[in-house]
This record gives structure tokens, sequence and C-alpha cells, in this order.
């Protein structure tokens, strides 16, 4: 007699399994992290190779003679995909059923590629399209139907009759009858290896082993019957070795069941949500990943090609002392602007909840930061001009001779701080604000009965009850500060002056890479300016991760 699914066992009863002739189970979660394993690794390779195709054509042997949108569309897609497999395998490796299913479904997509690859005489760059275009307006189609309140069946029929229809048309355009050829060979091939898994398992063999059979079977047939290239037959055999092992192993099952609020609202959140997902993607991750790829190459902003040259931009960036000195200008403008704003903005703040909550005066304290950033920095270059500003004829007053804020090496990164500090410090009161808001004034009334002053109310409950609104904010106001530029280049150097000026002194790492990508030499060095802008966003990313770690700023005293 043969056990079947056990979840647990103790170490007696599997002795006495064994005594009896019973084998013990095997471990189902096996085939899943197996799967999940090579999902990552597919995927980190996928994501290379993507990155080579969209930057480094040159080092890509089959790709030589291609024209740059063929590659680069191709690229991108296998940069989402790769990316997405990685995900994908790490929740494989953790057991998570959202795992399986990326391990079954995405390998599907390699597949079904190849196969687009196969029947257009190995032309995969055009079945790319010919492939996501019917899925996208499929997926449209189904959140539409779901939209307008219809039955789960109706929604995912609508789904499936219109990528049908368009792939149909796509079919009959582009694969003149080659496409149900290959399609018969696939066909023949699954039936060929589902056979072999099959009689595997029928044989007692476990999942690993019937599904390395599987793939071993699904390579071989490749190699044999098929005109692809290798890189194809490797490509559709590891994904058929992934999807087996997926399908074999048990995903942790989680009976947590979420509110109504997600699964009811997630419809009207899509249709919100959908603008700035599309712009994030196009405007932000896409130059974001190009940035990348031109701070690997030597790359003329006016020719618009570059050559690969490695970590060269790197080198020579980390041994500007221009590069350093800009470095270590914006650390001085960070302390400032951080310092003195997060205090100023706390003690608002506070006041504002314990004298007055006027809409007037938190409309007040908004102004400065709704006016643009240009027009601020030309605002106070006038006001504290050494000759006609009128903050050095208030200092007259008192007796104090004109200052050179903006012109003296001393004074220019302070004096640019405390206007950054100004325009934001209102907004970052009304962030602070809101967080006390949160605070029960139960609190504050139990701390007064007790004797406690002002003082040490906010030291005792305000502070400590504001960590997670106040890590935020100093996050934004952090990464806000390192990214610096239009007040500088509009007040730098005073009237008469130029950005960064005087010597230097006002030159931030904004200033730097905007020089070096499109300044210097007509943007003859833009590579250098994406390996400096490439630096100064992971080192944001340290410094966000180790904040939030500091300030636990996922914890709050309030639970």
């Amino acid at each position: 007699m043969r056990i079947g699914h056990i979840t647990h066992m103790s170490t007696v009863e599997s002795v006495i399994d064994r005594t009896e002739g019973v084998s013990p189970p095997a471990n189902t979660a096996l085939p899943l992290t197996a799967a999940g394993a090579l999902g990552v690794g597919s995927g980190i390779f996928a994501t290379v190779v993507a990155l080579l195709l969209m930057f480094s054509t040159d080092t890509v042997a089959d790709l030589s003679n291609r024209p740059e949108s063929e590659y680069t569309g191709f690229g991108l897609f296998l940069l989402v995909f790769g990316l997405a497999m990685v995900y994908g395998g790490v929740q494989a490796l953790r057991s998570r059923p959202m795992g399986r299913s990326l391990m079954v479904g995405l390998p599907a997509v390699v597949v079904t590629v190849g196969v687009f690859g196969l029947s257009g005489e190995g032309e995969a760059f055009r079945w790319v399209g010919v492939l996501l275009v019917p899925l996208l307006l499929g997926a449209l189609a189904l959140v539409y139907a779901r939209g307008q309140e219809h039955s789960e069946t109706i929604a995912r029929g609508a789904g499936i009759v219109a990528a049908a229809a368009t792939l149909a048309l796509f079919l009959w355009k582009f694969t003149d009858g080659r496409f149900f050829q290959v399609v018969g060979f696939v066909l023949f091939a699954a039936l060929v290896a589902v056979g072999v898994y099959l009689g595997a398992r029928q044989f007692g063999l476990d999942d690993v082993v019937a599904s390395g059979l599987l793939g071993v079977t699904v390579l071989v047939t490749f190699l044999v019957g098929a005109d692809g290239t290798l890189t194809q037959t490797i490509g559709v055999a590891v994904s058929a070795l992934i999807m087996a092992l997926a399908y074999s192993g048990e995903a942790e099952q989680v009976s947590v069941t979420l509110g109504g609020g997600l699964n009811d609202g997630w419809r009207v959140a899509f249709w919100f949500l959908l603008p700035s997902i599309v712009g994030f993607f196009m405007f932000f991750l896409l130059p974001t990943i190009r940035a990348i790829g031109i701070s690997f190459q030597d790359f003329p902003l006016l020719e618009n090609e570059g050559t690969w040259i490695g970590l060269d931009n790197y080198r020579e960036v980390w041994g500007d002392k221009l590069f350093r000195n800009a470095a270590w200008v914006t650390l001085k403008y960070v302390v400032i602007n951080i310092g003195i704003q997060t205090i100023l903005a706390l003690g608002v703040a506070v006041m504002m909840d314990r004298l007055t909550k006027s809409v007037f005066v938190r409309s007040i304290l908004l102004l400065p930061w709704l006016l643009p950033n240009v027009m601020v920095g030309l605002l106070w270059l006038f006001m504290l001009d050494p000759t006609n500003g009128i903050v050095n004829e208030w200092l007259g007053y008192f007796g104090i001779d004109p200052i050179g804020f903006l012109s003296n090496p001393s004074w220019a990164i302070p004096a640019l701080a405390m206007v950054n500090t100004w325009k934001f410090t209102g907004y970052t009161a009304l962030l602070l604000f809101a967080g006390i808001q949160t605070v029960p004034s139960s609190l504050y009334e139990a701390a007064a009965l007790d004797g406690a002053s002002e003082f040490k109310m906010f030291r005792t409950i305000t502070l400590p009850l504001l960590r997670p609104v106040l890590a935020l904010v100093l996050v934004i106001s952090l990464i806000g500060s390192f990214q610096v530029f239009d007040v500088v280049a509009a007040a730098g150097g005073g009237l008469g002056g130029s950005p960064g000026d005087p010597l230097n002194s006002t030159r931030v790492l904004y200033l730097y890479i905007f020089d070096k990508s499109f300044v210097d030499n007509f943007g003859a060095r833009a590579g250098e300016g994406a390996a400096a802008a490439t630096i100064l966003m992971l080192g944001l990313m340290a410094i966000t991760l180790l904040q939030l770690r500091i300030s636990r700023a996922g914890e709050s005293d309030l639970a």
C-alpha cells in the first residue's frame, strides 16, 4: 500500500512505514524549488542579453547586421521578460502560489515566441509583436468586461475572443501557411515529451527525474526535427523543463482571505493607476535603463551612437577632482538644508497643532512651495544682491556691511540652502502636521493631567509616534536635496555670475552631470555624465535604504 499526500509524519511513523515496505512521502516542494532556481538563472541571463541587445550590439555577433529598431525592440521585450522571470523564480523558491503560476506561464511565452520565430523563418522580432498585441487586447477586453460587472465566464470569454481574433488576423497576414506546419511539429514534440513524463511517473520515478526526462526529450526532438537556431532550441527545452517542474511541485496553501477592498476596488484603481504606470514606464524607467547603458559607452551625444568601453567612464568620473568637489558641495548643501528645514518644519507643525489649525495659515505656508524653482532662484538672486538687494539693505540698518551671499565662496552654499529651506519648509510642515493629527488627543490630555510640560509632551509623545511620517519626510527631503539643480542654475554665482561660480563652490552633482552630458564639447562626453548619474542614483538608493532601516519607518508605536 502506498500512502499519498501526508502533511505531517512523526519519526516513529516513518520508521514503521519503512519496515512495512511503505516509502515515506516525497518532498513535494522540491520540484517547485528547482523550477524557481532555473527561473532566476534564466531571468538573469535574459536580462543580461537584453542589455547587450539594447546598448552593446557589437558584442552579439548574430545581430550585427540587423536594423537597430529590431534588436532594440526585442531587447526591451526580453528585459521585461527577464525581470519577470527573476521575480517569479524568487516567488517559486519561496513556494508561493504566484511563483508556481509565473513559472508555468512565463516559459510558455518563450515557447510561443519560439514557435512564431520558426514559422517566420527565424524572424522572432516581428513575432514578438504578433504575440504581444493580441495578448494586450485580450487583457484589455478582460479588464473592461470585468469593469462592466459581467460574470467571470463572460469576461474571460471576451478576453479569449479578442486575443484569438487578433491573433488569427496576424497569422493570416504573416505566416503564409508555414505557421500551421510548425504548430503541428510542436504539438508532436509536446505529445512525445508528455508521454515520456507520464511514463516515467508510471514507473515510479519522482517528479524531478520525470521533469528532467521531459526537458531532454524536448531538446532532442527540436534538435532533430526543427530548423531553428541552437539558442532557440535550448531556450524551448529549458522553458519546458521549468514548466514541468513548476507543474509538479506544490506551493504553500495560503488561507488568508483579503478584504473586499482589494478584490472589489482593483478594477477602479487600475484605471486610475494606468496613466501613472505608463508615464513612469515611458519617462522614468526606460530613460533610466538607457542612461545606464550609455554609461558603459563612449557616446557622443550628437552622433547618438556609442561604442562599448566597459567601466572606463566610471574610472574617469571617480578620478575627476571636479566630481569629488561636486559631491562635497552637494553634501554640504544637503546637511544644511535638511537640518534647518526639518527643525523649522517640525516646530511649525507642532505650533499649528497646539495653537491654531486655521486653513488660511496652512494656505499661506504652502504658497512658497507653489512657486516654480526657477522663479524662486531669480527672486532670491535679486534679493541677495550686495548692491541693490533688499536683504543687504535691511542688514545695513544694523550696521552690517553688504555681503555677497551668492558671489562669496563661503556664503554661496549656505545661502542656496536657505533659499530651498524658505521654499519647502511650509510643505514639509504640512506633511508633519498631517502625521501629528493621527496621534490620539487622549494621550496629550492624560499627560497634561500628570503635569507634563509642552516640551515633555513633544519629546515623549509627539516625536516617537511621528516616526513613520518623519522618516518619509526625511527620505523625500534627502532625495530632493541631492537632486538640486534649477535654483543653482538660476542663482549660482549671483548677478553676472555663472552656475557653479564662484570657484566651483556651487557646482553641485546635478550641475556636473548636466555639463558633462550636454555642455562639454557639445555632449561629446555624455557617457561620463551618464556614469555620474548612475553613481548618484546608486548612492541615493543605498542612503535611502539605510535611512529607512535606522529610522524603523515600517513600525509605529501607535499599534
